[in-house]
């Protein structure tokens, strides 16, 4: 498990200000899987998503909470997003403590990844999981909501 980076600290939000780079399969592999047990460890407020620069790398790695387990995802690309928007009122743990902030996301998005096995994937979300996706990628092009 590793520390999650806080709006609280400048040095914090010069790694979370960043835009990831591309991660490599070997180093996206240890990433991924410390986003997943850090995910997992977060228990007040529960994680739905993390990006890599939340725990301090600046690869592009996310894990999202899809049909109840977290997806890592190395170098998502996002595609097809519909024309269709909804407001979403959104938290974030590196923004612990403050008010949720209301943005506009997309209601479906469809991204294509490669898995921690080296397959490369794509999903189509809506709801819930594409607003979180949304947010994620957000972090990876260095945006703090």
């Amino acid at each position: 498990m590793r520390r999650i980076l806080t709006h609280h600290s400048p040095e914090d939000l010069s790694v979370l200000g960043k835009v990831c780079q591309p991660a490599g399969m070997e180093e996206g592999v240890v990433v991924a899987k410390n986003l997943i047990q850090t995910a997992k460890a977060c228990k007040k407020p529960k994680a739905a998503g993390l990006a890599a620069n939340q725990i301090g790398s600046s690869l592009r790695i996310c894990a999202i909470k899809y049909a109840g387990l977290f997806v890592p995802m190395i170098n998502p690309e996002l595609s097809d997003l519909s024309d269709d928007t909804v407001q979403s009122f959104e938290s974030c743990l590196s923004r612990p403590g403050l008010d949720p902030i209301e943005v506009t996301r997309h209601k479906t998005v469809t991204v294509t990844y490669t898995n921690p096995k080296g397959n490369e994937k794509t999903l189509k979300l809506r709801g819930q999981e594409s607003i979180c996706l949304q947010h994620e990628v957000d972090h990876l092009n260095g945006i703090l909501i």
